[in-house]
């Protein structure tokens, strides 16, 4: 089954499939309801440290905190990162990536340089504008192609009927567009 088909049967499911690089290739629609950051061709790293660097410690207010879980996700895309650098032979993209967050994200620079180890499995809390604070276990499985599976489910209660009011709304966008997927 191909890496695609095989993400169409997670529909309603926040899944996500990434490249070795972490760039994003293909994703259900709740993941991309969940996050903008799950669209496809959006580098998590880029988006974690670049993109979303309001919560970084060189964002332009250094007084605001970072939302909660911000620090734990960000070990955790690094770790994601160094471990996928680690199995595969390094490439430019591996080099542009890299070069392009240490110099325009310290907290970056400063995570890449110390000790992170990759999970397969963890938690994410992601600040969702429309129902709040989602709190996501994730699971990392192979894929065809040195690719990764990302499935996320909801850890707590709350997040579980945020998660529902997400999947409504996205079942309910797809039936006035008519699509299935």
């Amino acid at each position: 089954m191909h890496n695609v088909e095989a993400l169409e049967a997670w529909a309603y499911s926040p899944a996500v499939l990434l490249d070795r690089h972490l760039t994003v290739e293909s994703s259900t629609m709740l993941a991309r309801a969940v996050s903008p950051s799950f669209a496809a061709g959006v580098n998590l790293a880029v988006f974690t440290f670049v993109d979303a660097g309001r919560f970084c410690s060189d964002r332009d207010d250094p007084t605001a905190e970072p939302p909660a879980g911000w620090d734990s996700s960000a070990d955790q895309v690094v770790a994601m990162l160094r471990e996928s650098l680690d199995r595969h032979e390094p490439d430019d993209s591996f080099r542009r990536i890299v070069g392009e967050l240490s110099t325009r994200s310290s907290a970056f620079a400063q995570k890449w340089a110390g000790e992170t180890s990759a999970r397969n499995t963890g938690t994410v809390v992601i600040e969702h504008a429309v129902v709040g604070p989602l709190m996501l276990d994730y699971l990392l499985m192979p894929a065809a192609e040195d690719h990764e599976l990302m499935v996320l489910r909801p850890r707590t209660a709350q997040s579980r009927a945020a998660l529902r009011q997400l999947a409504d709304a996205v079942r309910s966008s797809e039936s006035d567009r008519g699509t299935t997927n």
